[in-house]
């Protein structure tokens, strides 16, 4: 399956220092696997908005890979990933995990704990015959708060429906034993820079990331819907109406997937137009393309 999202675009803003990776001190305590996975950092980029749990990220930004994590400039992006990563124990079930709430959408529920997916299918197939594990893998999922409906399929598909609306296929058929590999080193390490290259490629295009962590996910927002709708979307966020109205006038711009997701009460609560944000708004309208007129 794919993560579906909408990207995003601006202009440019100099002046703003960030630092090099010489210049810090990455600890296991504050960067888990540091020691072993090292450092990658990024192009620094001018281009592009981050918002994450709400609060506008100042440009510029580098995305860089440190330990098991991505971040942008200082901000955490995605991880820490689980490692080392291998074959579940055949004594351990995995259980659901903590902080998923009926607004935990599928999509961040993938992102943040694909090892207990990956664990729970391989744990349930090693342990019981496949039509037992395929009622057991329905249940487990049924059981998640977030999820509304689940429909076990012939053809090894989980079909599940969340309360966000998101339709969601999952393919719970027995593992090819050939594939039961531990991931190495060198297997997350690609996995790590593909999500690192993946989130500068987005900002280097112009794009938005908008983020949550817990219980919330991602948008992304492509370079024309950020020239058509951003501003309006900044100036709807930073007004002093009411959540309903401020909700009205986001879906009056396009935006109302924004109003229905968890991200939203993160922007009501964090979000501010700081001057920065101001000023690369007011560049980003300035270099809108007039419109055509009808004669």
């Amino acid at each position: 399956m794919k993560a579906i999202g909408l990207i995003m675009s601006v202009s440019f803003w100099l002046g703003v220092s960030i630092g090099n990776a010489a210049d810090k001190e990455f600890t296991e305590d504050t960067y888990p696997g540091a020691n072993e996975f090292g450092v990658k950092e990024g192009i620094v980029l001018n281009s592009g908005f981050v918002l994450i749990e709400g609060r506008y990220i100042e440009a510029p930004y580098r995305v860089s890979q440190i330990g098991l994590a991505v971040y942008v400039n200082d901000a955490r992006l995605r991880g820490p990933l689980n490692w080392p990563v291998g074959l579940p124990n055949a004594a351990n079930d995995p259980s659901a995990p903590e902080g998923v709430t009926t607004n935990t959408t599928w999509a961040a529920f993938r992102t943040n704990f694909a090892q207990i997916i990956h664990s729970k299918w391989l744990y349930t197939h090693q342990n019981f015959p496949p039509e037992t594990a395929a009622k057991k893998l329905e249940e487990f999922y049924a059981s998640l708060p977030f999820i509304r409906k689940t429909t076990l399929e012939d053809s090894g598909s989980l079909r599940m429906e969340s309360f966000a609306g998101e339709k969601i296929a999952l393919d719970i058929d027995p593992p090819d034993p050939r594939t039961l590999v531990p991931i190495t080193r060198e297997k997350m390490l690609a996995n790590l820079e593909l999500t690192r290259s993946r989130y500068e490629r987005i900002l280097t295009q112009g794009g938005t990331i908008i983020m949550r962590h817990v219980g919330g996910g991602e948008i992304l927002l492509p370079p024309r819907k950020t020239m058509e709708v951003f501003p309006e979307v900044v100036e709807i966020l930073a007004s002093q109406n009411s959540r309903e109205e401020k909700d009205r006038e986001l879906s009056r711009v396009g935006m109302g997937f924004l109003t229905e997701s968890p991200i939203r009460e993160k922007l009501e609560a964090n979000f501010k137009a700081t001057p920065q944000l101001k000023e690369r708004i007011a560049e980003l309208k300035k270099n809108r393309p007039a419109k055509r007129t009808v004669q």
